[in-house]
């Protein structure tokens, strides 16, 4: 029987805490016995292997590392911390340069290099686990009356050949959500600017979701703890500067998923933790 391990020590924590919670909240749900992956490093994002190849490759072969000593696979709630683990992991298949390289770093860290691991998004796993018939008969609030604008940005782009469309289009078909079509949804969330300009990040961000509203989205769908930091976080500040307000309330796919399940505690869905009032509660 395979054994899994959330990996919940995801980018800026602070601010991304509705994804682990609602995910914990719908493994309960689900009576899916899925522990958080322990002592682990946390994503950094795409954004760092573009500034040190080295230290995102370390910290993340850490991590699979540690999973594979519990003979355990991983499951990701969101994108970023998915894309991360994958690209390591293809990277020191593909490149014995550098495993050597990186399995030499962990052993200084008293590390075993070890990829006898298999990473899953959210959505592949629930439809491993749990078939699309068992969360069928389990729906008790289905979306019907609303429609949304799915945002993936470009991060999952790059990442793409590790993805499979049809499992998120098929979680969300389940829960009948009606998606708005728009320019943006593989365009950038702004993330990658912050550091280096806040502002040209918030109105890329800002027209992004701009976009969704004139195209009548009730709310923001967001797969990537990058975008839920800039759609949530920051949406304030992205009307100041675009001198037009967004009022999109954005939501994760765990979120999505524990609302449709029944789950109406807005602690136990992580709302209570939005900066932008999520109004369906």
């Amino acid at each position: 029987m395979k054994r899994y391990f959330l990996f919940d020590s995801l980018i800026e924590a602070d601010k991304t805490t509705p994804f682990t919670q609602a995910t914990q909240t719908l493994f309960r749900m689900l009576e899916l016995d899925v522990p958080s992956l322990k002592e682990v490093k946390s994503d950094v994002g795409f954004e760092m292997m573009m500034l040190d190849q080295e230290k995102f490759f370390i910290r993340n072969a850490f991590t699979l590392s540690k999973a594979a000593k519990e003979n355990a696979h991983i499951v990701c709630p969101e994108q970023s911390s998915f894309s991360s683990l994958a690209i390591t992991k293809e990277a020191l298949q593909t490149n014995p340069e550098l495993y050597e390289k990186v399995a030499s770093a962990l052993l200084d860290k008293s590390v075993t290099l070890n990829l006898d691991v298999e990473i899953l998004s959210l959505e592949r796993f629930l439809l491993e686990v749990c078939d699309s018939e068992k969360l069928k008969t389990m729906l008790k609030h289905p979306f019907t009356k609303f429609q949304a604008a799915l945002f993936q940005s470009n991060a999952y782009c790059r990442a793409r050949k590790f993805n499979r469309d049809e499992d998120l289009n098929t979680l969300l078909e389940l829960i009948e959500l009606k998606r708005v079509k728009h320019e943006h949804r593989f365009e950038s969330d702004g993330y990658e600017l912050f550091d280096a300009n806040p502002q040209a990040a918030q109105k890329l961000c800002g027209k992004a979701m701009l976009d969704m509203f004139d195209n009548a989205a009730d709310f923001i769908v967001v797969t990537d703890a990058r975008s839920f930091v800039m759609c949530d976080a920051y949406q304030k500040e992205s009307e100041k500067l675009l001198g037009r307000e967004i009022g999109l309330f954005s939501l994760t796919l765990p979120e999505l998923l524990v609302l449709a399940l029944g789950e109406t505690n807005a602690k136990a869905i992580g709302v209570d933790k939005h900066n932008v009032r999520v109004t369906l509660l």
